[in-house]
């Protein structure tokens, strides 16, 4: 019904709201890391509880999930239940699971399940390393020191030779 789709949509966005607060919170201060993790909690969120959701959704939450997910295990297994998800809707889209399958949801519902399913894996591995406090949430700082001339090439690339 309207009413319970109103209120389970209130609900998730009270609760991703609240996520993106106690990130930003944890943080202390803002950071590109902080913003990222926020942001795509945020995003997927909206994309859950959106009416209608295509496939090409993962596009918008790619260079969020770039930036705040750290570990490439759970970049992954967001884009294969994704890319699973988008198979199948083009399938059943495409009618080619007619012959098998007539006029049978199943195999939408569960490109739509799995579509969740890896939204729901990227906001539990943000919040996971949120909370772990990762050392790796701070940006490297590079070139603070000497080039050393014997890993280092282009060393002296900028002074004349005598």
């Amino acid at each position: 019904s309207t009413t319970a789709r109103t209120v389970v949509q209130v609900v998730v966005l009270a609760l991703a709201a609240g996520a993106a607060w106690w990130l930003v919170r944890r943080a202390g201060r803002p950071a590109p890391m902080t913003s990222a993790r926020a942001g795509l909690v945020l995003l997927a969120a909206a994309l859950t509880v959106a009416p209608s959701a295509p496939p090409e959704t993962a596009l918008l939450v790619l260079p969020l999930a770039a930036i705040a997910v750290r570990r490439w295990r759970d970049l992954l297994v967001w884009q294969a239940l994704h890319l699973v998800s988008w198979v199948l809707t083009g399938w059943y889209v495409g009618q080619a699971l007619v012959p098998t399958v007539a006029e049978d949801a199943r195999a939408y519902w569960l490109a739509v399940l799995l579509r969740v399913g890896g939204l729901v894996w990227l906001v539990a591995a943000v919040l996971r390393d949120a909370g772990a406090g990762s050392v790796d949430d701070h940006a490297v700082e590079v070139g603070g020191g000497e080039p050393d001339p014997d890993l280092d090439v282009l060393a002296d690339a900028g002074d004349p030779r005598p």
